[in-house]
């Protein structure tokens, strides 16, 4: 899966209240900064043990 097809899923496993608000940010960022470097860390370590919280992570230069 590319990374931006994990941040959406993420993003759309969120409870509605955050998910709406994530979703707006998400949306103004890309809005003006188009060609961001994008990431998404799962949390997971390489045995699939959580590890952190996913995050998504941006590039912003």
């Amino acid at each position: 899966m590319n990374v931006k097809a994990q941040i959406k899923e993420y993003i759309a496993s969120q409870p509605e209240s955050k998910r709406s608000d994530m979703q707006e940010l998400h949306r103004i960022i890309l809005e003006l900064k188009p060609a961001c470097k994008l990431w998404f860390l799962d949390g997971k370590d390489e045995k699939g043990k959580t590890v952190s919280n996913p995050n998504i992570g941006m590039d912003l230069k």
